[in-house]
Protein backbone atom coordinates (compact mmCIF):
# COMPACT_ATOMS: atom_id res chain seq x y z
CA UNK A 1 0.00 0.00 0.00
CA UNK A 2 1.24 3.50 -1.19
CA UNK A 3 1.99 5.49 2.49
CA UNK A 4 2.64 8.95 1.51
CA UNK A 5 4.98 9.75 4.36
CA UNK A 6 7.17 6.74 3.17
CA UNK A 7 7.63 9.26 -0.06
CA UNK A 8 7.75 12.08 2.01
CA UNK A 9 11.00 10.76 3.98
CA UNK A 10 12.53 9.28 1.16
CA UNK A 11 12.27 12.22 -1.03
CA UNK A 12 13.99 14.17 2.02
CA UNK A 13 16.77 11.50 2.89
CA UNK A 14 17.79 10.92 -0.68
CA UNK A 15 17.91 14.79 -1.36
CA UNK A 16 20.24 15.45 1.72
CA UNK A 17 22.31 12.54 0.46
CA UNK A 18 23.13 14.42 -2.69
CA UNK A 19 23.77 17.79 -0.81
CA UNK A 20 21.37 19.82 -2.46
CA UNK A 21 19.04 22.33 -1.39
CA UNK A 22 15.14 22.53 -1.47
CA UNK A 23 15.60 25.60 -4.03
CA UNK A 24 18.47 23.61 -5.83
CA UNK A 25 15.96 20.46 -6.65
CA UNK A 26 12.65 22.79 -7.03
CA UNK A 27 14.85 24.20 -10.21
CA UNK A 28 15.93 20.86 -11.54
CA UNK A 29 12.28 19.52 -12.14
CA UNK A 30 10.81 23.18 -12.31
CA UNK A 31 8.81 23.36 -9.77
CA UNK A 32 8.68 26.20 -6.48
CA UNK A 33 10.38 25.43 -3.52
CA UNK A 34 7.45 25.50 -1.48
CA UNK A 35 6.24 22.47 -4.04
CA UNK A 36 9.65 20.29 -2.47
CA UNK A 37 8.48 21.36 1.17
CA UNK A 38 5.19 20.03 0.77
CA UNK A 39 6.16 16.83 -0.90
CA UNK A 40 8.71 16.39 2.10
CA UNK A 41 6.27 17.06 4.72
CA UNK A 42 4.12 14.80 3.32
CA UNK A 43 1.27 17.38 2.11
CA UNK A 44 1.52 16.91 -1.15
CA UNK A 45 2.52 14.01 -3.63
CA UNK A 46 4.13 14.87 -7.08
CA UNK A 47 2.83 13.92 -10.24
CA UNK A 48 4.17 11.22 -12.17
CA UNK A 49 6.65 13.00 -14.57
CA UNK A 50 7.71 14.79 -11.45
CA UNK A 51 8.40 11.75 -9.52
CA UNK A 52 10.37 10.09 -11.93
CA UNK A 53 12.44 13.19 -12.80
CA UNK A 54 12.62 12.95 -8.81
CA UNK A 55 14.10 9.25 -8.92
CA UNK A 56 16.12 10.37 -11.43
CA UNK A 57 17.91 13.58 -9.89
CA UNK A 58 18.39 11.90 -6.69
CA UNK A 59 20.17 8.70 -8.04
CA UNK A 60 17.14 6.38 -6.92
CA UNK A 61 14.37 4.13 -8.54
CA UNK A 62 10.71 4.91 -8.16
CA UNK A 63 10.24 2.25 -6.39
CA UNK A 64 12.86 2.53 -3.62
CA UNK A 65 11.62 6.37 -3.76
CA UNK A 66 8.07 5.68 -3.22
CA UNK A 67 9.07 2.64 -0.36
CA UNK A 68 7.85 -0.93 -2.37
CA UNK A 69 11.26 -1.81 -2.28
CA UNK A 70 14.49 -1.14 0.25
CA UNK A 71 17.35 0.16 -1.28
CA UNK A 72 19.83 -2.27 -0.45
CA UNK A 73 22.37 -1.50 -3.20
CA UNK A 74 25.46 0.86 -4.08
CA UNK A 75 25.61 0.78 -7.98
CA UNK A 76 28.28 2.14 -9.70
CA UNK A 77 30.57 2.79 -12.98
CA UNK A 78 33.75 2.03 -13.79
CA UNK A 79 35.25 3.28 -16.98
CA UNK A 80 38.68 2.50 -18.82
CA UNK A 81 39.33 4.91 -21.58
CA UNK A 82 41.86 4.06 -24.03
CA UNK A 83 42.88 5.39 -27.87
CA UNK A 84 41.14 2.56 -29.62
CA UNK A 85 38.13 1.30 -26.95
CA UNK A 86 36.78 2.48 -24.08
CA UNK A 87 35.67 -0.19 -21.57
CA UNK A 88 32.51 0.74 -19.37
CA UNK A 89 31.18 -1.75 -16.26
CA UNK A 90 28.11 -1.55 -14.22
CA UNK A 91 28.33 -3.30 -10.86
CA UNK A 92 27.49 -2.93 -7.80
CA UNK A 93 28.86 -3.23 -4.07
CA UNK A 94 28.57 -6.87 -3.71
CA UNK A 95 30.80 -7.65 -7.17
CA UNK A 96 27.58 -8.27 -9.38
CA UNK A 97 28.50 -7.10 -12.92
CA UNK A 98 24.54 -5.95 -14.61
CA UNK A 99 26.28 -4.53 -17.99
CA UNK A 100 29.63 -4.27 -20.02
CA UNK A 101 29.67 -2.12 -23.04
CA UNK A 102 32.46 -1.65 -25.54
CA UNK A 103 32.50 1.92 -26.83
CA UNK A 104 34.92 4.11 -29.22
CA UNK A 105 37.95 5.48 -28.13
CA UNK A 106 37.69 8.37 -25.83
CA UNK A 107 41.65 9.78 -25.66
CA UNK A 108 40.95 13.66 -26.03
CA UNK A 109 44.35 14.07 -27.86
CA UNK A 110 42.81 11.86 -30.81
CA UNK A 111 39.21 12.79 -31.12
CA UNK A 112 38.81 16.32 -29.20
CA UNK A 113 37.57 16.96 -26.06
CA UNK A 114 33.70 17.42 -26.82
CA UNK A 115 33.58 14.30 -29.08
CA UNK A 116 35.12 12.35 -25.99
CA UNK A 117 32.46 14.02 -23.56
CA UNK A 118 29.22 13.11 -26.40
CA UNK A 119 30.72 9.53 -26.35
CA UNK A 120 31.06 8.87 -22.59
CA UNK A 121 27.64 10.58 -21.88
CA UNK A 122 25.73 8.20 -24.31
CA UNK A 123 27.32 5.23 -22.79
CA UNK A 124 26.64 6.14 -19.53
CA UNK A 125 22.86 7.11 -19.84
CA UNK A 126 22.70 3.72 -21.19
CA UNK A 127 23.94 1.94 -17.82
CA UNK A 128 22.08 4.71 -16.04
CA UNK A 129 18.41 3.50 -18.19
CA UNK A 130 19.77 0.14 -16.62
CA UNK A 131 20.44 1.16 -12.83
CA UNK A 132 18.57 4.78 -12.16
CA UNK A 133 20.12 4.41 -8.56
CA UNK A 134 23.78 4.36 -9.56
CA UNK A 135 25.86 6.38 -7.29
CA UNK A 136 29.21 7.31 -8.36
CA UNK A 137 31.42 7.02 -11.98
CA UNK A 138 35.27 6.78 -11.86
CA UNK A 139 36.93 7.27 -14.96
CA UNK A 140 40.69 6.46 -15.37
CA UNK A 141 41.25 7.31 -19.59
CA UNK A 142 43.79 7.82 -21.79
CA UNK A 143 45.19 11.65 -22.39
CA UNK A 144 43.27 13.03 -19.31
CA UNK A 145 46.66 14.02 -17.95
CA UNK A 146 47.29 16.32 -20.71
CA UNK A 147 46.40 19.81 -20.96
CA UNK A 148 43.38 19.57 -18.14
CA UNK A 149 41.26 17.11 -20.68
CA UNK A 150 40.59 15.16 -17.41
CA UNK A 151 39.14 18.12 -15.72
CA UNK A 152 37.46 18.87 -18.87
CA UNK A 153 35.47 15.91 -19.06
CA UNK A 154 34.77 15.67 -15.25
CA UNK A 155 32.76 18.98 -15.39
CA UNK A 156 31.13 18.27 -18.72
CA UNK A 157 29.73 15.30 -16.99
CA UNK A 158 28.80 16.84 -14.23
CA UNK A 159 26.80 19.12 -16.26
CA UNK A 160 25.28 15.97 -17.46
CA UNK A 161 24.62 14.09 -14.36
CA UNK A 162 24.86 16.54 -11.17
CA UNK A 163 23.55 13.73 -8.85
CA UNK A 164 26.23 11.33 -9.33
CA UNK A 165 29.86 11.50 -8.06
CA UNK A 166 32.51 11.75 -10.59
CA UNK A 167 35.60 11.40 -10.57
CA UNK A 168 38.93 11.42 -13.46
CA UNK A 169 42.03 10.01 -13.76
CA UNK A 170 44.92 8.77 -16.20
CA UNK A 171 44.09 5.51 -17.55
CA UNK A 172 47.55 4.62 -15.83
CA UNK A 173 45.58 4.29 -12.38
CA UNK A 174 43.66 1.68 -13.25
CA UNK A 175 46.76 -0.70 -14.49
CA UNK A 176 48.11 -0.04 -11.10
CA UNK A 177 44.36 -0.63 -9.29
CA UNK A 178 43.43 -3.77 -11.45
CA UNK A 179 47.24 -5.57 -11.09
CA UNK A 180 48.45 -4.79 -7.30
CA UNK A 181 48.14 -3.46 -3.94
CA UNK A 182 51.22 -1.63 -4.23
CA UNK A 183 51.27 2.43 -2.49
CA UNK A 184 54.45 2.64 -4.66
CA UNK A 185 55.39 1.16 -7.84
CA UNK A 186 56.21 2.11 -11.30
CA UNK A 187 54.04 1.34 -14.47
CA UNK A 188 54.46 1.21 -18.09
CA UNK A 189 51.54 1.52 -20.72
CA UNK A 190 52.55 0.01 -24.58
CA UNK A 191 49.30 -0.12 -26.63
CA UNK A 192 48.12 3.07 -28.97
CA UNK A 193 50.72 4.77 -27.29
CA UNK A 194 53.41 4.70 -24.87
CA UNK A 195 53.80 5.95 -21.06
CA UNK A 196 55.66 5.57 -18.51
CA UNK A 197 54.88 6.31 -14.65
CA UNK A 198 55.75 6.75 -10.87
CA UNK A 199 52.88 6.07 -8.79
CA UNK A 200 53.22 7.81 -4.68
CA UNK A 201 50.66 8.10 -2.62
CA UNK A 202 47.86 7.93 -4.78
CA UNK A 203 49.78 10.65 -7.47
CA UNK A 204 51.10 10.00 -10.65
CA UNK A 205 53.99 11.47 -12.21
CA UNK A 206 54.75 10.55 -15.93
CA UNK A 207 57.89 9.77 -18.18
CA UNK A 208 56.80 10.25 -22.18
CA UNK A 209 53.56 9.58 -23.26
CA UNK A 210 53.56 13.16 -25.33
CA UNK A 211 51.30 11.64 -27.70
CA UNK A 212 51.63 10.73 -31.41
CA UNK A 213 53.76 13.95 -32.88
CA UNK A 214 56.81 13.60 -30.05
CA UNK A 215 56.68 10.39 -29.16
CA UNK A 216 59.64 8.64 -30.77
CA UNK A 217 59.36 4.61 -30.01
CA UNK A 218 57.80 2.15 -27.97
CA UNK A 219 53.89 2.18 -29.02
CA UNK A 220 51.71 0.74 -31.70
CA UNK A 221 51.89 4.25 -33.43
CA UNK A 222 54.91 4.14 -34.01
CA UNK A 223 55.56 0.38 -34.79
CA UNK A 224 52.74 0.81 -37.33
CA UNK A 225 54.13 4.01 -38.62
CA UNK A 226 57.98 2.23 -39.29
CA UNK A 227 55.55 -0.77 -41.35
CA UNK A 228 53.72 1.90 -43.47
CA UNK A 229 57.40 3.93 -43.98
CA UNK A 230 59.35 1.06 -44.64
CA UNK A 231 56.37 -0.03 -47.30
CA UNK A 232 56.98 3.61 -49.03
CA UNK A 233 60.77 3.15 -49.21
CA UNK A 234 60.70 -0.42 -50.79
CA UNK A 235 57.67 0.46 -53.45
CA UNK A 236 59.73 3.31 -54.21
CA UNK A 237 63.20 1.36 -54.56
CA UNK A 238 64.87 3.19 -51.67
CA UNK A 239 64.11 0.26 -49.57
CA UNK A 240 63.81 -3.27 -49.05
CA UNK A 241 61.49 -5.49 -50.12
CA UNK A 242 60.21 -7.45 -47.20
CA UNK A 243 57.27 -9.22 -45.94
CA UNK A 244 56.06 -6.14 -44.34
CA UNK A 245 55.76 -4.67 -48.17
CA UNK A 246 53.57 -7.21 -49.14
CA UNK A 247 51.35 -6.92 -45.68
CA UNK A 248 50.77 -3.63 -45.64
CA UNK A 249 49.44 -3.33 -49.35
CA UNK A 250 46.84 -6.27 -48.39
CA UNK A 251 45.88 -3.88 -45.81
CA UNK A 252 45.38 -1.12 -47.80
CA UNK A 253 44.03 -3.07 -51.10
CA UNK A 254 46.28 -1.76 -53.19
CA UNK A 255 49.64 0.30 -54.00
CA UNK A 256 50.75 1.63 -50.39
CA UNK A 257 51.68 4.86 -52.76
CA UNK A 258 48.49 4.96 -54.62
CA UNK A 259 46.63 5.27 -51.40
CA UNK A 260 49.05 7.74 -49.19
CA UNK A 261 46.27 10.65 -49.50
CA UNK A 262 44.04 8.30 -47.69
CA UNK A 263 46.01 7.24 -45.18
CA UNK A 264 47.24 10.86 -44.19
CA UNK A 265 42.99 11.46 -43.20
CA UNK A 266 42.64 8.47 -41.14
CA UNK A 267 43.66 8.85 -36.80
CA UNK A 268 46.45 7.71 -34.94
CA UNK A 269 44.47 4.45 -34.28
CA UNK A 270 44.58 3.43 -37.63
CA UNK A 271 47.86 4.06 -37.98
CA UNK A 272 48.44 1.51 -34.80
CA UNK A 273 46.76 -0.87 -36.73
CA UNK A 274 49.73 -1.65 -38.75
CA UNK A 275 51.53 -2.75 -35.71
CA UNK A 276 49.84 -6.28 -35.94
CA UNK A 277 51.30 -6.49 -38.79
CA UNK A 278 55.01 -6.20 -38.20
CA UNK A 279 54.58 -8.22 -35.40
CA UNK A 280 52.90 -11.06 -38.31
CA UNK A 281 55.51 -10.47 -40.46
CA UNK A 282 57.90 -11.23 -37.18
CA UNK A 283 56.61 -14.58 -36.81
CA UNK A 284 57.46 -15.63 -40.34
CA UNK A 285 60.76 -14.89 -40.20
CA UNK A 286 60.77 -11.17 -41.25
CA UNK A 287 64.20 -9.40 -39.59
CA UNK A 288 63.67 -5.67 -40.23
CA UNK A 289 59.85 -6.78 -38.21
CA UNK A 290 61.93 -8.28 -35.88
CA UNK A 291 64.24 -5.36 -35.78
CA UNK A 292 61.28 -2.65 -35.48
CA UNK A 293 59.79 -4.72 -32.42
CA UNK A 294 63.18 -5.21 -30.66
CA UNK A 295 64.27 -1.18 -31.07
CA UNK A 296 60.47 0.10 -29.95
CA UNK A 297 60.86 -2.80 -26.86
CA UNK A 298 64.25 -1.16 -25.60
CA UNK A 299 63.45 2.26 -25.83
CA UNK A 300 60.34 1.51 -23.48
CA UNK A 301 62.94 -0.66 -21.33
CA UNK A 302 65.45 2.35 -20.77
CA UNK A 303 62.43 4.81 -20.15
CA UNK A 304 61.24 2.23 -17.09
CA UNK A 305 65.11 2.17 -16.28
CA UNK A 306 65.18 6.34 -15.96
CA UNK A 307 61.61 6.51 -14.03
CA UNK A 308 63.46 3.75 -11.70
CA UNK A 309 66.31 5.45 -11.01
CA UNK A 310 64.29 8.81 -10.05
CA UNK A 311 62.20 6.62 -8.12
CA UNK A 312 64.16 4.19 -5.90
CA UNK A 313 61.73 3.17 -3.72
CA UNK A 314 59.79 1.82 -6.38
CA UNK A 315 60.67 -2.01 -7.05
CA UNK A 316 57.55 -3.21 -8.82
CA UNK A 317 56.51 -2.25 -12.28
CA UNK A 318 53.06 -2.88 -13.53
CA UNK A 319 53.25 -3.55 -17.47
CA UNK A 320 50.10 -3.53 -19.29
CA UNK A 321 48.93 -2.62 -22.74
CA UNK A 322 48.71 -4.39 -26.16
CA UNK A 323 51.96 -5.02 -27.20
CA UNK A 324 53.17 -6.93 -24.60
CA UNK A 325 50.87 -9.60 -25.15
CA UNK A 326 53.32 -10.24 -27.35
CA UNK A 327 55.81 -12.51 -25.84
CA UNK A 328 59.19 -11.72 -27.79
CA UNK A 329 58.32 -7.90 -26.57
CA UNK A 330 57.18 -8.37 -23.54
CA UNK A 331 60.69 -10.51 -23.05
CA UNK A 332 62.69 -8.11 -24.85
CA UNK A 333 61.34 -5.24 -22.33
CA UNK A 334 61.75 -7.61 -19.02
CA UNK A 335 65.23 -8.15 -20.38
CA UNK A 336 66.29 -4.90 -20.57
CA UNK A 337 65.09 -4.12 -16.85
CA UNK A 338 67.36 -3.35 -13.74
CA UNK A 339 67.46 -6.25 -11.92
CA UNK A 340 66.14 -4.92 -8.86
CA UNK A 341 62.51 -4.06 -10.75
CA UNK A 342 59.83 -6.99 -9.95
CA UNK A 343 57.70 -7.37 -12.80
CA UNK A 344 54.55 -7.55 -12.01
CA UNK A 345 51.62 -8.37 -15.06
CA UNK A 346 47.82 -9.12 -14.78
CA UNK A 347 45.62 -11.08 -17.16
CA UNK A 348 42.46 -9.33 -16.05
CA UNK A 349 41.16 -5.91 -18.23
CA UNK A 350 41.99 -2.43 -16.75
CA UNK A 351 38.95 -1.52 -16.35
CA UNK A 352 38.65 -4.17 -12.95
CA UNK A 353 41.01 -1.02 -11.77
CA UNK A 354 38.56 1.73 -12.35
CA UNK A 355 36.09 -0.66 -10.96
CA UNK A 356 37.72 -0.77 -7.58
CA UNK A 357 38.44 2.95 -7.54
CA UNK A 358 34.88 3.34 -8.25
CA UNK A 359 34.33 1.29 -5.02
CA UNK A 360 37.25 3.76 -2.81
CA UNK A 361 35.50 7.03 -4.73
CA UNK A 362 32.24 5.38 -2.26
CA UNK A 363 33.75 4.25 0.18
CA UNK A 364 33.07 0.67 -0.40
CA UNK A 365 35.21 -1.81 0.19
CA UNK A 366 36.72 -3.37 -3.21
CA UNK A 367 37.10 -6.77 -2.30
CA UNK A 368 33.75 -8.53 -3.40
CA UNK A 369 34.66 -6.81 -7.13
CA UNK A 370 38.15 -8.42 -6.85
CA UNK A 371 37.11 -11.74 -5.71
CA UNK A 372 33.96 -11.78 -8.44
CA UNK A 373 35.52 -9.87 -11.37
CA UNK A 374 36.39 -12.89 -13.23
CA UNK A 375 33.32 -15.11 -13.27
CA UNK A 376 31.10 -11.57 -13.47
CA UNK A 377 32.76 -9.95 -16.71
CA UNK A 378 32.09 -12.51 -19.54
CA UNK A 379 28.13 -11.16 -18.73
CA UNK A 380 26.49 -9.57 -21.94
CA UNK A 381 28.29 -6.80 -24.20
CA UNK A 382 26.02 -4.07 -25.75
Amino acid sequence: MFDVSVLAYNIKKHREMKKISQKELAEKIFVSPQAISKWERGLAVPEIDKLCLLAELLGSSLDALIGHIEETETPMIGIDGGGTKTEYILFNERGTIFRRIIGEGTNPNFYGRDNVCEELTSNIKVLLAIKPNTKGIFIGGAGFLTSKNGEYVKESLKKAFPMLKIRCKGDMINIIASATDEEECLGSISGTGNITFAYKSGEITKYGGYGTLFDVAGCGYTIGKEAISAALKASEGIGKETLITKLVCEKVGGSILDHLQSIYRENASYIASFAKIVFEAMEQGDELAREIIETNAKYVADMINIAYEKNNKCKTVVLAGSLYKNEFFFETVKRGLCNELCVVTSDLPPVLGACVLACKLMEVDPKPIKENFRAEYEKSII
